[in-house]
């Protein structure tokens, strides 16, 4: 019986530990609001992504962009659909080395950029 009782407390207690710095790693992710454009870094499944959201007034679609640094594109989606704020697209960044990345839509009336930085 006791054995019993002391094995649920450790569960219990790994369990609330996990939680806690779950909760504690995805509350530290950076965010940017560009005002039409807003980025969120977090974990999806396991694996680092950025949520893009598009709060802007030019269509349901769009051109999308990263680019790093220095200008190079890291990736292109010919088209994404144009969503707006809360819901988002998600892109993996898991393969992004730490740095700032600029984040580009282009509708069919202008461009939108944010940046962020990937730690």
């Amino acid at each position: 019986m006791k054995h019993k009782i002391t094995l649920r407390f450790v569960a219990a207690f790994t369990a609330i530990l996990l939680s806690l710095s779950l909760n504690a790693a995805v509350a530290g992710t950076p965010t940017t609001d560009s005002g039409e454009l807003k980025l969120n870094q977090t974990i999806a499944y396991s694996t680092p992504v950025v949520q893009i959201s598009f709060n802007g007034n030019d269509g349901e679609t769009g051109f999308f962009q990263v680019l790093d640094a220095s200008g190079v594109v890291i990736r292109q989606i010919e088209t994404v659909e144009l969503i707006k704020s809360p819901s988002y697209f998600t892109i993996d960044i898991s393969e992004f080395h730490e740095g700032t990345y600029t984040f580009l839509i282009k509708t069919h009336t202008k461009t939108y950029t944010s940046t962020l930085t990937i730690k």
